[in-house]
């Protein structure tokens, strides 16, 4: 069960009292009239009657009852006769009539103006409440600091005999004076108060009711500016508010209200009162009840609750009860809500250490007791890194609160008090401290009994710090802005609605600085601009009109002439930094280097408090007349006006992952996927993006949603932005274009257009630069040309989009435009290169039919772009595509060039000419390379006596070289037969043979090595055909029949003689014709003998072999 279920704190105690609302009579209920308040208002009395002192400050922690006190007050002189009665009543009616004696209410009593501070002047707060009181008419104007000081006097002075004069209480006078203290408040009213209420002989009272000492309120000045309160503090006398010791015990346990209690609550209370009978001999005992009924505190929390509530730290809007009921890490409540009644653990010292540590950082490290908690972090720090285990850690923290509250509760750390802090036995608890005190951590204290955390810190800082301040007399007021926490003011609307961030510097400077800082501020691309608050120096001002300067960067300006404390504590700020820096003690010394490092963030805290109390009250210069209202006070708001017309035509793309100067490597990473789907996947829905990536997140918050990848008819493109513009892309688009087009035919660097892109009145973000930069070039690449260092690309690739990303310079862009003969040009260019690829160009644009051209040529094999074997008209055009490199260029100059000297390029018939004499050199560029290769083809098939180009045949072909591939022995003529085992129709298969044949690729031939392929390959096609004669020798069948004739015949010499061959494919026919013939031979010979019929057969053959060598003749 968490102790919050059986732990409450008493509403009563944690309500607080308005002095200027609360009811006297009701507040009075319950009040508890102790003989504290007793002497108070005794000391107070007399000292105003008989010292005609008028000027008094009851200062007390919060929670002793200071307003309570001076709602009595008034109470028991109030100009009611009943109303005081009542009071004395409920307070003490015998020291009501010694009170009345001392300061008599007469008939009508005292005139009181109840006074709650809070940050503003105090002569018109006080004003206001006169009014309220009733005391002045509503539009009586009390608008400098003498008319209400002397309409005070007058109210004191007026009705003398029957009245007792005026009593004006100051409630939270210290909010006021922390007013006064910062940059924009004046401290010398109050001197004029007290002035005033001293003179006025016992007839006007001022009682202003502090938290802590007059001077304490000038903590947060520097140095020498303290000196000047000493003179205002003078004017009043303080009366201490204290609760005294047990009276406070005795608070703290009626507000802590418990229903169950466990038994150990009444031990530690018991062994409590112990320590404290043997630490206050001859004092008053403390009570052990109420000590138990403080649980689940500690008894000892409970004892130093008091004494740490009247230290200057904790009296910063905190007290005993504040405490109680606060939520704060480390706090109770906190600590109720964490804990549960089994777990048997109070509320301890240790906690109560870390409550202060982790919540009061700040405070401490200004306040006297800074070295202490220093040297207590140190030795906490020390012993955990000797992994000395959590009991030390306790032991030290509790020793540190023990020996910071000794002098007040009069128990120190005795073993018996660390024992009952940290709820252990007393073996435990010395054999920690002893090992504390073998490390040098802790010292044991004989002649007291008390251990010490070991002081190992004799650095003197304050007065390290009063030489620094002696020795420089200048100093950098940049230590000002640098202790901003927020040292920028971000135009958060424009932010919201653009999705670029921006933002402006916030600076502080002398006046005298602030001209060379305009002229020399130099934007980036996030600040656009800068706040300057320019503290007089005595200088007059430079610059009066920031108009002039508004075209490099946006600035408003607050001047202050209040700024003197700033100024002093910026030194102090840049002396201690000079003392960490520069004083070789400070290295040594490790305790005295934590503590000045905590003044100097403190300090800085203070700086920037002061920054933001003159920014609170500052009027901003911005030289820009039609500002809202509201832009003057508000500085986000001024910043984003700023922000508006500076970059008044941003686009709004609202991608947090893009939209900045450098995006993080995943979105660079899904910026790239995008892109190269963008330029590889156009036309498909989508992109083809499927689930849900982060590119495809990129695509719909900023393609999709924008309207930039439509469909139109059947096709996915993208297109520029239109129609409502949510992006507000058109003005950037139209900007972009024009500004391509005022270069005319010169190429545009990409970081030129991104230079366009980044300066106002747009403000893009470098992280979106590629992307719109890739968009413009697909939706414009109608009328877009675009370069890789210096080259023209036809088409943009994925190879162009990184380029785009990670080498925007080697990028180039050109815009072009035409006339009625450029389009009638285009046009018969156009229907020229869609008869040579067989495919119309779609669009009519420079560009689209330039690279339709180029697209028709680049195909064509690196041969054909070196061969002299082309016709001379094809040479030229052949030329004249080697040479381009700009589609425009290349369209309307180099082509009309080549025949501008034989053909009128201004008519529509010269025109037609151009585009027929391209077509036809086109065709026949393109034709060139298929043509050679099919010449050398038939050669070849020739020389392996392949008859015709069909399928069977080179089924054969194939067959007869896989029936002998593993014959051939040499290695040249085995890789020619492979080939020959897949060899068709195709040019690929050519291409590879002849490559074979010379052994070079084709991307390399040139002529000569054509003809040397032809050689080559005809002896491979030898090689081949001997090889399959011997097929039947390596036990293979053959596939085809070998055959020889010899004749001898009358009118020859020597006999004829053939040899030949009969392929398998050639059976068939072989065996028809061989059927014929005997046909013949039976009919035409029967009786006829065998000899007569070969002789016949003979002489035909014979015949047919002197017919075949006629006709080879005749072919030579």
């Amino acid at each position: 069960m968490p102790l919050n279920d059986v732990v409450s704190v008493n509403g009563r105690f944690l309500r607080s009292v308005r002095i200027d609302q609360d009811d006297r009579n009701e507040a009075l209920e319950g009040f508890v009239f102790s003989s504290s308040v007793r002497e108070i208002l005794n000391n107070f009395s007399r000292q105003q009657s008989e010292s005609g002192q008028g000027a008094f400050t009851w200062t007390g922690p919060y929670g002793s009852g200071k307003s309570s006190l001076a709602l009595a007050l008034s109470a028991l002189l109030s100009g009611s006769k009943k109303e005081r009665v009542a009071a004395a009543s409920k307070t003490d009616p015998e020291f009501a009539r010694e009170l009345w004696k001392l300061l008599p209410p007469k008939r009508d009593g005292w005139k009181c103006v109840s006074v709650v501070g809070r940050g503003m002047e105090p002569f018109q707060l006080i004003g206001d409440c006169i009014k309220d009181a009733g005391l002045a008419a509503r539009q009586r104007k009390f608008d400098t600091s003498e008319k209400v000081i002397d309409y005070l006097q007058y109210l004191a002075s007026e009705d003398t005999e029957s009245s007792g004069g005026l009593v004006l209480f100051v409630d939270e006078m210290g909010k006021l004076l922390e007013h006064a203290a910062s940059s924009s408040g004046d401290a010398y009213f109050f001197q004029l108060l007290g002035e005033a209420a001293s003179r006025s002989g016992g007839r006007l009272i001022v009682v202003g009711i502090l938290h802590q000492a007059f001077q304490e309120y000038a903590s947060r000045l520097a140095r020498d500016i303290k000196e000047e309160w000493g003179k205002i503090q003078g004017r009043f006398i303080d009366i201490p508010v204290n609760v005294s010791g047990d009276e406070q015990i005795e608070l703290v346990s009626k507000a802590i209200i418990a229903t169950d209690q466990p038994d150990y609550a009444s031990q530690n209370a018991e062994a409590a009162v112990e320590l404290l009978a043997d630490a206050r001999r001859g004092a008053s005992a403390v009570s052990k009840e109420l000590l138990t009924s403080a649980w689940p505190l500690n008894p000892l929390v409970t004892l130093v609750l008091g004494p740490a509530s009247r230290r200057s730290y904790g009296q910063n809007q905190r007290s005993i009860f504040s405490f109680l009921g606060s939520s704060e890490l480390f706090g109770f409540q906190d600590y109720l809500e964490k804990t549960n009644i089994e777990d048997r653990k109070d509320y301890g010292l240790a906690d109560f250490w870390d409550y202060l540590d982790f919540n009061l950082q700040a405070a401490i490290a200004v306040s006297l007791d800074s070295h202490h908690f220093a040297n207590a972090r140190d030795a906490i720090a020390r012993w955990e890194t000797k992994d000395g285990g959590e009991l030390g850690v306790q032991l030290l923290k509790s020793l540190a609160i023990l020996e910071l509250t000794q002098k007040q509760t009069g128990v120190g750390a005795t073993l018996g008090a660390l024992c009952l802090s940290t709820n252990q036995t007393v073996a435990a608890v010395e054999e920690v401290l002893s090992k504390l005190e073998a490390a040098s951590i802790v010292v044991f204290r004989k002649f007291r009994g008390t251990y010490s955390l070991f002081d190992g810190s004799d650095f003197d800082i304050e007065a390290a710090l009063g030489d620094a301040l002696r020795e420089r007399s200048d100093f950098d007021l940049s230590s000002i802005s640098n202790a901003l926490s927020s040292p920028n003011i971000v135009a958060k609307r424009h932010y919201r609605e653009t999705g670029a961030l921006r933002w402006c510097e916030l600076r502080v400077m002398l006046e005298s600085q602030v001209e060379n800082f305009v002229t020399s501020f130099a934007p980036t691309n996030g600040c656009f601009g800068a706040f300057i608050v320019s503290l007089d120096d005595a200088t007059p001002s430079i610059v009066e009109d920031f108009g002039e300067y508004r075209w490099g960067a946006d600035f408003a300006v607050a001047r202050s002439e209040k700024s003197k404390n700033l100024v002093a504590l910026a030194r102090e700020h840049s002396a201690l930094k000079d003392i960490l820096v520069s004083n070789p003690e400070i290295h040594r010394d490790k305790i005295a280097r934590r503590e000045l490092n905590d003044r100097i963030e403190a300090i800085g805290g203070r700086i920037e408090h002061e920054v933001w109390q003159l920014i609170a009250s500052a009027e901003w210069e911005t030289g820009i007349d039609d500002l809202p209202m509201t832009a003057h006070r508000n500085l986000t708001v001024l910043a984003s006006e700023m922000a508006d017309r500076r970059f008044s035509q941003s686009p709004r793309l609202n991608n947090e992952l893009l939209n900045r100067t450098k995006p993080s490597a995943s979105a660079n990473s899904a910026l790239k996927l995008l892109l190269h789907a963008a330029v590889l996947k156009e036309g498909t829905p989508g992109l083809g993006f499927e689930k849900f990536p982060a590119e495809k997140a990129l695509f719909v918050s900023l393609v999709e949603a924008n309207k930039l990848y439509v469909q139109e008819g059947n096709d996915w493109q993208f297109v520029p932005p239109s129609g409502d513009d949510p992006a507000n892309l058109i003005p950037i688009w139209k900007a972009t274009k024009s500004f391509l087009k005022r270069r005319g035919s010169r190429n545009v660097q990409l970081t030129d257009v991104y230079d366009l892109w980044r300066a106002p009145p747009f403000g893009l973000k470098d992280g979106l630069m590629p992307f719109l930069a890739v968009l413009f070039m697909l939706a414009e690449r109608r009328n877009l040309s675009h370069y890789r260092e210096g080259i023209f690309l036809s088409t943009i690739s994925d190879v162009d989009v990184d380029y785009v990303l990670r080498a925007p310079q080697m990028v180039q862009l050109r815009w072009i435009e035409m006339n009625r003969t450029t389009k009638r040009l285009l046009t018969e260019l156009a229907n020229a290169v869609g008869e040579v690829v067989d495919k119309p160009i779609s669009t009519l644009s420079p560009l689209e039919v330039g690279r339709a051209l180029i697209a028709a040529y680049e195909p064509t094999a690196p041969w054909v772009q070196r061969t002299a074997r082309l016709p001379e008209h094809a040479k030229k055009v052949r030329a004249l595509f080697k040479r381009s490199n700009d589609p425009q260029k290349f369209a309307f100059d180099d082509i009309p060039g080549l025949y501008g000297k034989d053909i009128d390029i201004l008519t529509d018939q010269g025109i037609s000419e151009i585009a027929q004499n391209i077509k036809e050199g086109l065709i026949e560029i393109r034709a060139a390379y298929p043509a050679m290769l099919n010449r050398m083809r038939e050669h070849i098939l020739n020389e392996l006596q392949v008859h015709g180009c069909t399928a069977k045949a080179y089924r054969e072909l194939n067959e007869r070289a896989k029936n002998i591939r593993d014959v051939a022995g040499d290695l040249r003529l085995r890789s020619f037969i492979t080939q020959l085992t897949s060899f068709g129709d195709d040019l690929q298969s050519m291409e590879a043979l002849a490559g074979l044949g010379i052994n070079k690729p084709a991307k390399a031939w040139i002529d000569s090595d054509i003809d040397r392929a032809i050689v080559q390959l005809t002896l491979l096609a030898q090689q081949f055909n001997q090889h399959e004669s011997v097929a039947r020798v390596a036990g293979r069948k053959d596939k085809r029949s070998a055959m020889a004739l010899i004749v001898s015949v009358d009118d020859r010499p020597t006999p004829v003689m053939e040899e030949f061959d009969i392929l398998d494919s050639d059976d068939e026919e072989v065996n028809n014709l061989s059927r014929k013939i005997e046909e013949v031979l039976q009919q035409a010979a029967e009786g006829t003998g065998r000899n007569v019929i070969l002789a016949a057969l003979a002489k035909v053959g014979a015949a047919r072999i002197k017919q075949s060598d006629a006709s080879e003749e005749v072919d030579g």
